[in-house]
């Protein structure tokens, strides 16, 4: 198990990863670059699970936020 300073450092660099490919993301959606989008989303998505992972959660903990956050939305009437 790393040490705390060491499991730090990582998930520091894993969020920096997180930042570059969403901006990648977001410069190729914008450029109209679909093979860029599909690459940069794929990078996205594995760090973002990296991280997740980090922290004992899984995408369906984000699909259960993203459920609640609908449910909630219908019952204002949005």
């Amino acid at each position: 198990m790393p040490s705390e300073p060491l499991r730090a450092s990582r998930l520091a660099l894993l969020g920096g990863s997180l930042g570059t490919a969403s901006a990648g993301m977001a410069l190729a959606g914008a450029a109209g670059d679909v093979e860029e989008l599909v690459s940069e989303s794929a990078d996205l998505l594995y760090h973002l699970i990296v991280m997740l992972k980090s922290r004992d959660l899984s995408l369906r903990d984000v699909a259960a936020e993203l459920r609640r956050r609908h449910d909630d939305a219908v019952a204002r009437g949005a």
